[in-house]
Parts: structure tokens; C-alpha cells; sequence
């Protein structure tokens, strides 16, 4: 049963040892990124994907109501954003992607939000389609210089 767990000291590293298939790598930050860079982004929510004491993922997500006042931000104010999202390679095809987006529609709810953002590259190899078989749509925006904004709305 896929659990997501707060990541702890102990996490660090067997977190980070996870990775994608070559083919995504150039799609997906590295965990090690997310785990040092939440530390420093308003409204993180970040936590461990496991199965027993397996580790298969990361889930990182942003409260952007942490983000008032921070000029020339280009997300949305009024939805939750999923920052990253990483199944490792050897863990995908199992649906814990899709749990995934299940727990952060539920967290984006909690936080009071009836929608959710993401972003994702540019590029042929991108997650739009397993975002569109989850309710996402693209929004003609694109943000970063390259990411195409995609929304779900509850």
C-alpha cells in the first residue's frame, strides 16, 4: 500500500537514490534538488512516496498563498501547484502517479483551493498526456521561460 510519509533525516538518502528512466531525465528535477530546495520555498509540502519500507517517489507541492507579496511570480494565486512529481524507474506503471495526484487534489482542497497547477517542459517526451487521463488541461500559458501550465479544476 503506497503511503506518503513527511520526509525525515533518515529519508534523505534512500529518497535520493531514486531515479527515473534515462528517457525522463532531462523532465524531472533530481530528489536531492526538491529535498534542498523546499527548505527555502514559502509554502512547501513535500513528502516521501513508500511502499512498506520501500521508497518509489516524491511528491512536492506549494501553498501559494505563501508566495503573497513576491513580485513577478508567474503561478496562479488561486490554485495549489504541484512542484514535482518523480516516480522512480522500476516503480511507474504501478499507479502510484496517479495516487499522487489524488492526495494532491485532496491537499490542494484542504488548503482551500478547487484547483491545482502544474507545469511540464516543452517537450514530446512530457507528461501531458498522464495529466490529461487525470483532469488536467493545458492552458495556452507558458511559464519559466518553457513549461507548459496545465490546471485541474475540482
Amino acid at each position: 500500500m503506497l503511503e506518503f510519509r513527511k520526509v525525515t533525516m533518515d529519508d534523505v538518502r534512500p529518497l535520493c537514490r531514486l531515479h527515473v528512466p534515462e528517457t525522463q531525465q532531462k523532465l524531472v528535477s533530481p530528489n536531492a534538488y526538491t529535498l534542498a530546495e523546499m527548505q527555502f520555498e514559502p509554502g512547501a509540502y513535500v513528502r516521501g512516496m513508500w511502499v512498506g519500507e520501500q521508497p518509489v517517489g516524491l511528491l512536492g507541492m506549494l501553498d501559494m498563498r505563501a508566495f503573497d507579496g513576491i513580485e513577478d511570480e508567474e503561478l496562479l494565486r488561486d490554485a495549489a501547484y504541484l512542484w514535482r512529481l518523480m516516480v522512480g524507474d522500476g516503480h511507474q506503471g504501478k499507479g502510484y502517479g496517479g495516487q499522487a495526484i489524488e492526495v494532491a487534489k485532496a491537499t490542494a482542497g484542504e488548503w482551500g483551493f478547487d484547483r491545482l497547477s502544474v507545469t511540464v517542459l516543452d517537450d514530446p517526451e512530457a507528461a501531458v498526456p498522464f495529466y490529461e487521463r487525470h483532469g488536467f488541461r493545458l492552458t495556452g500559458r507558458t511559464l519559466f521561460g518553457s513549461e507548459l501550465e496545465m490546471l485541474w479544476m475540482g
